[in-house]
């Protein structure tokens, strides 16, 4: 039962998710002489820490080690026989998560910001308060703040299909208790691509089941295109221009049924992973409360100070529909805390967002895609150049670099778009989207010195 209202634990600030978005606010906003308070119902740090980002990162990291020791061999090391334990990368993948738990919680302890352990509920606004209700497990408590921040972040979703139920979603790859023989990865985003490519480097037989030709279909078509490749010169079966008709059990194996080219087919594999997308978790009374109500997808729709419709209630990060990524989710956090409680602030302006896939090879990108500038008729000069990386030359590693420069069609040649497929890709573009966000042209990328000799230097040796 819920105690008297009129003993109701008043705070400046009430964050319900600590996820990376709710925890930096929370945070910052303490820093700030703010008195707030977290809900958080599962594990600190949000999907990033636990069930996303940083595991699926060491998993990446762990599934590279069998071509690294394939490719040493041309540079005259013998590895004989290495043996890979699933069990030992899960034990200390797990470990890793609860060590990073437990500085996320003295983050918020040594700022002063009260945890509540359970789950949190939009219950009512009253008198210029919102009252949010924990519930706990000895029991529900109130709390009311002048701002409330939902900051819950999503939840991997499921195809309405027969037995959907015996699909696993990401959530459930951190955890097998065995690694499998084989596994089916259904979708054609990054989460998809990413699990495909962690299962293969660990010697999974692994199926990417793609709905239509668009592997990565959120990227440039030309690094789909690059990817694809890749992946089936790495023995990935890619499965394209199909649709996904049910799964069923057969004893300890999932049989995955699929219509392609006007036939219905059957595939049978250990698990069945569903990595169609993420939608919002929004906590049990929000929708109710927000006039506008939810959006069409099911996202709260904010303003461009991240307030609904409803004065005094925040939203961040995922839970908004915004790009779901943890950078993304921190600065606006950061920016709330700010301008609540520090110096007002400006509205927040983000000038790119740039984005990696961790596959093998990995993808890095900053900028418009060409799809995207065709789509909107803006005209274009395209610089483009795909290699093999002298990394890979004594190895005999068939697995290229590819470059993708996109400028405006004028004197100028401003960069609109940089792409990059190669194991390097994420590290480069995060360099590159500082001179990116400075309104970076052709001409400076030609007059810069390249370091000889790196794949890094092919972007300021480029010509048409």
């Amino acid at each position: 039962m819920a105690q008297d209202n009129s003993q109701v634990q008043e705070f400046d600030l009430i964050v319900i998710g600590a996820g990376s978005g709710g925890v930096r606010a929370a945070r910052i906003s303490a820093q700030h002489g703010a008195k707030v308070a977290v809900v958080e119902s599962s594990r600190l740090g949000g999907t990033c820490v636990n069930l996303g980002c940083v595991p699926k990162k060491l998993m990446a990291y762990a599934s590279h080690f069998a071509r690294d020791f394939q490719d040493a061999k041309g540079y005259g090391w013998t590895v004989n026989s290495p043996e890979f334990s699933w069990k030992t990368l899960i034990e200390n993948k797990n470990a890793e998560i609860d060590r990073l738990n437990g500085i996320y919680g003295g983050m918020l302890e040594k700022n002063g910001v009260e945890l509540y352990r359970g789950l949190g509920r939009y219950l009512k606004a009253a008198n210029a308060k919102h009252i949010i209700r924990v519930d706990q497990e000895e029991g529900s408590v109130d709390i009311c703040a002048k701002r409330v921040l939902i900051a819950t972040g999503g939840k991997a979703d499921r195809p309405d299909i027969p037995g959907a139920e015996h699909m696993l979603v990401s959530d459930d790859l951190f955890y097998l208790e065995e690694l499998p023989k084989s596994i089916a990865m259904v979708g054609s985003g990054y989460i998809s691509v990413e699990f495909a490519s962690i299962f293969a480097g660990l010697g999974v037989d692994v199926h990417l089941m793609i709905r239509n030709d668009a592997f990565l279909r959120e990227f440039d078509s030309q690094l789909g295109a690059w990817g694809a490749d890749a992946f089936k010169e790495r023995g990935i079966h890619v499965h394209q221009r199909m649709n996904v008709k049910s799964v069923e059990k057969a004893g300890d194996k999932s049989v995955l049924s699929y219509e392609q080219d006007g036939e219905v087919k059957t595939l049978e594999v250990d698990h069945v992973v569903s990595a169609i997308g993420r939608s919002a978790l929004v906590p049990k009374g929000v929708e109710a409360s927000i006039p506008e109500g939810l959006d069409k997808k099911g996202f709260i729709p904010v303003n461009n100070k991240f307030e609904t419709s409803l004065p005094g209630l925040y939203a961040v990060g995922d839970v908004t529909g915004c790009a779901a990524l943890t950078p993304v989710a921190i600065k606006q956090g950061h920016w709330l805390a700010d301008d609540w409680f520090g110096t007002p602030r400006p509205v927040l302006t983000i000038p790119s967002i740039p984005t990696a896939v961790f596959t093998q090879p990995a993808i890095g990108t900053v900028g418009a895609s060409e799809d995207e500038l065709k789509k909107n008729g803006v005209a274009y000069k395209l610089y483009q150049s795909s290699f093999r990386p002298m990394k890979h030359t004594l190895a005999k590693n068939p697995l290229k670099v590819g470059i993708k420069l996109i400028v405006s069609d004028d004197e100028q040649e401003k960069v609109l778009g940089m792409h990059m497929f190669g194991d390097e890709a994420p590290e480069i573009i995060q360099s590159l989207a500082v001179a990116f966000d400075m309104g970076l042209t052709k001409p400076q990328l030609d007059m810069t010195l390249g370091v000889h000799p790196t794949v890094g230097e092919e972007w300021v040796t480029m010509r048409g």
